[in-house]
């Protein structure tokens, strides 16, 4: 589970780590690191090499465990739009209710 109290991260300042991260709007998650290769930090994307900065603005921080299982298990299709079921729909809503609770403050 991705935790949703996350630091915000500094976009200049890219540091190695595992992300999740769609390629497409509504799209399944692929696996991303930043990983450092001779001295200097390199980025990859479903096991393909990306441009660090693609990936740092990217997606939400995962653990290393979470990292390798999406690897053992990458989609096929990592371009396909996944279209919310009535049961996935109510999870989407409270998430995004979650997001709107964090910038919602009573002043009454």
């Amino acid at each position: 589970m991705v935790d949703r109290n996350q630091p915000p991260r500094r976009i200049d300042e890219p540091a190695p780590c595992f992300i999740r991260m769609q390629l497409v709007r509504n799209g399944v998650f692929v696996a991303a690191r930043i990983f450092y290769r001779l001295g200097m930090l390199c980025g990859e994307i479903n096991g393909k090499d990306a441009p660090v900065e693609q990936v740092w603005v990217s997606g939400e921080l995962i653990t290393e465990a979470e990292f390798n299982d999406m690897m053992e298990n990458p989609p096929t299709d990592p371009y396909r739009v996944v279209h919310i079921s009535t049961a996935g729909l109510a999870d989407r809503i409270r998430e995004a209710e979650e997001m709107d609770a964090r910038w919602w403050r009573d002043f009454a």
